[in-house]
């Protein structure tokens, strides 16, 4: 079967700390990104796994044939263990998705939602920080602008393959 739902185990306490949808390798890709700095949540609970000298555990909950039913089942997965217990940003996504998109249109929709998911990110930072110091203040505002060009140059790749 194509497509699976899976969680991130933090061997410390033994609890699921991300719940995933992914087919192929799409459940080592957050050791990739882990390591070259991102910012989400997960990532960051992976650094603080490694500094702690253990690994994270990768488990494959459940194969599905249709990708539908693989986002239906990871939705109710986070909802059970529930959301505020997850690094998880949000519970999963919608089942629908555009069809006869062409490639680089679908890359530049995943890049969006991902640039998407690091607002959010940083609007909680900001949230939860009220008092910020001036270093960590400029820090946010450079993720900011870095993250305002890059959705400037992918609206400029979509506005190309839509035409």
């Amino acid at each position: 079967m194509r497509w699976y739902v899976y969680a991130l185990i933090d061997p410390r306490n033994g609890r699921p700390f991300y719940i995933g949808k992914g087919s192929g390798d799409r459940v080592k890709h957050h050791e990739r990104d882990a390591k070259r700095g991102c910012s989400l949540p997960k990532s960051n609970r992976i650094r603080e796994i490694w500094q702690d000298g253990v690994d994270y555990e990768r488990r494959i909950c459940k194969r599905f044939q249709l990708e539908a039913d693989a986002l239906r089942y990871e939705k109710k997965l986070i909802l059970r263990i529930g959301l505020q217990r997850l690094a998880n940003i949000a519970p999963g996504r919608s089942p629908s998705k555009p069809k006869n998109l062409p490639a680089n249109a679908v890359e530049v929709l995943r890049k969006l939602e991902e640039l998407n998911v690091f607002r959010i990110v940083l609007l909680k930072k900001f949230n939860e920080a009220w008092g910020l110091d001036k270093v960590s203040a400029k820090k946010i505002g450079k993720e900011l602008v870095e993250i305002q060009e890059e959705v400037s140059e992918l609206f400029s790749n979509l506005e190309e393959i839509v035409g």
